[in-house]
């Protein structure tokens, strides 16, 4: 069985100097998530005029972040963060709602199976909600969708 070793242990091991040097990492860099790496990234894109997107997606990894989530919430980017069926979330009034009660309440027309290409253990698919059309040159969706 591999071993997978913990983001407090990654964070220690980059707070040593010694290993720090030892791997050729600067003195300079220090531990960040990917999710946190992914924020300042979008904050980034966000920031300069001449990057134009309409929305944000990312896989689970990343979708289990708040800060994140939090972020694209406030700055108003739309957004398709894959989460795990039991993560704990508020709905849009703030209420407790798990993403499988979501599921449980919409017809199996609203969600649509998309291919994500091949990956390391072979071909990878995703299921999601169906979109509507989105303006290529603005942040904001041209289209509606009905939430449960």
């Amino acid at each position: 069985m591999v071993e997978v070793a913990t983001v407090e242990e990654i964070a220690g091991w980059t707070d040593d100097p010694g290993c720090c040097r030892a791997a050729g990492v600067p003195a300079q860099v220090g531990f960040v998530t990917k999710p946190h790496q992914g924020l300042a990234m979008l904050k980034r894109a966000l920031a300069d005029p001449a990057v134009v997107f309409s929305w944000f997606a990312a896989d689970s990894g990343y979708g289990r972040d708040p800060a994140l989530r939090r972020f694209c919430h406030d700055q108003q980017v739309p957004y398709v963060l894959a989460v795990p069926v039991d993560l704990p979330l508020l709905d849009v009034r703030g209420q407790p709602l798990r993403p499988d009660a979501v599921l449980a309440c919409t017809p199996a027309t609203v969600w649509q199976r998309r291919s994500c290409g091949d990956g390391s253990t072979g071909k990878r698919s995703t299921t999601g909600p169906r979109m509507p059309w989105w303006s290529r040159t603005s942040r904001r969706p041209m289209g509606t969708s009905t939430p449960c």
